[in-house]
């Protein structure tokens, strides 16, 4: 049975969640969770949702945020990812990498 694709309501609390595809790429450090911390901080900004809380687990984060309209929380959730993502490659000197399930 297909569920019905999720509609976002404006100014309601969502969860968000993403895993990685494999391994631990958040590892618990204190350079890890600065990086986090300002990533999070820069996207929510630039994209104008409200973080709530987040926990952060060494292959995945639970965000709860309220989400001012649908297209900004996508917007959202694929800049975090990709900051995520470029920083990590940064790190480990990579040219290519993907770690989003």
């Amino acid at each position: 049975m297909a569920q019905a694709p999720r509609q976002i309501k404006s100014n309601h609390l969502y969860e968000i969640c993403f895993r990685a595809r494999e391994g631990l790429p958040l590892p618990v450090t204190n350079y890890m969770r600065l990086l986090i911390t300002c990533i999070l901080a820069r996207t929510q900004r630039d994209f104008k949702v409200t973080l709530c809380h987040h926990i952060w687990h060494g292959n995945h984060p639970h965000l709860l945020a309220i989400l001012h309209d649908a297209d900004q929380a996508r917007r959202f959730y694929m800049e975090l990812q990709k900051k995520l993502t470029e920083a990590i490659k940064r790190l480990l000197g990579l040219k290519y990498l993907n770690i989003w399930a």
